[in-house]
């Protein structure tokens, strides 16, 4: 490498570097995709299933809250979903 051309590589390097840093230029880094976006905020979700009789908590319904509940915790890093089963809520008998 021609030394004009590392020192000018160099030269765009630093002012990368330091355009990151600043909060007016931060949003035109990250949509030039020299950066990576903040992470979205964490989200913590309680599910309650009352699975005794006469409940509207079946499998079924479990299932359509907790696809997209699942989804959305997994793209935020540090989410937690927690699950409380209430009567015969996750008891199987043999």
């Amino acid at each position: 490498m021609k030394p004009n051309r590392a020192i000018t590589v160099l030269f765009l390097a630093i002012l990368v570097g330091t355009l990151a840093g600043c909060d007016w230029s931060k949003r035109t880094v990250v949509d030039m995709g020299l950066v990576d976006g903040p992470a979205p905020a964490r989200i913590a979700v309680e599910v309650l299933c009352d699975g005794s009789r006469g409940s509207t908590c079946t499998i079924e319904t479990l299932t359509l809250i907790l696809t997209p509940t699942l989804t959305a915790a997994a793209s935020r890093p540090g989410s937690t979903v927690r699950s409380n089963g209430r009567g015969s809520c996750g008891r199987r008998r043999a």
